[in-house]
């Protein structure tokens, strides 16, 4: 899971610092244009909480790999994102690519999908990680869904 966090954090690393706030609020404004009310402003918050902390702390420390994990979670609201919204986020994240002009989506594409591709990959590998309590939880939600699924088809 290291790697993995070492390439979620490359990528985080192609968005605006935090600390400067006129980007960084920006981007998240631009965001919750694009994918609509989603309690941004307390998820641009949570996520510059969490790069702090993972910036503040030492890869071979264990709180290193939670605040990272956190980081990991927090794209994974995008997978709920489609059509027009999608698109909107695939241009806006055109400025991650070194190119003097947008690529029509193309590069902001890539880029979202190997971070949500990344993302899926640290929360499956830290399911171990969750206490008793969360995982049975998350059991009977699963089950749910899946029986669910069938009583709608």
């Amino acid at each position: 899971m290291h790697d993995e966090i070492k390439h979620l954090l490359a990528l985080l690393r192609m968005l605006p610092d935090p600390s400067d706030e006129e980007a960084w609020n920006s981007l998240w404004r631009q965001i919750g244009k694009a994918v609509g009310d989603i309690g941004i402003d307390h998820w641009r918050d949570v996520f510059a909480e969490q790069l702090k902390q993972v910036r503040n702390t030492s890869p071979g420390s264990p709180k290193w790999a939670t605040h990272a994990s956190y980081l990991g979670a927090l794209p994974l609201m995008c997978l709920a994102v489609e059509g027009e919204a999608k698109e909107k986020l695939w241009r806006l994240f055109d400025f991650v690519g070194p190119y003097k002009k947008a690529t029509d989506g193309a590069v902001g594409r890539r880029w979202l999908e190997d971070l949500l591709a990344t993302a899926w990959r640290i929360e499956v590998a830290s399911i171990d990680e969750h206490t008793p309590e969360y995982l049975a939880k998350d059991d009977q939600t699963r089950r749910e869904l899946l029986l669910a699924r069938e009583h709608a088809d």
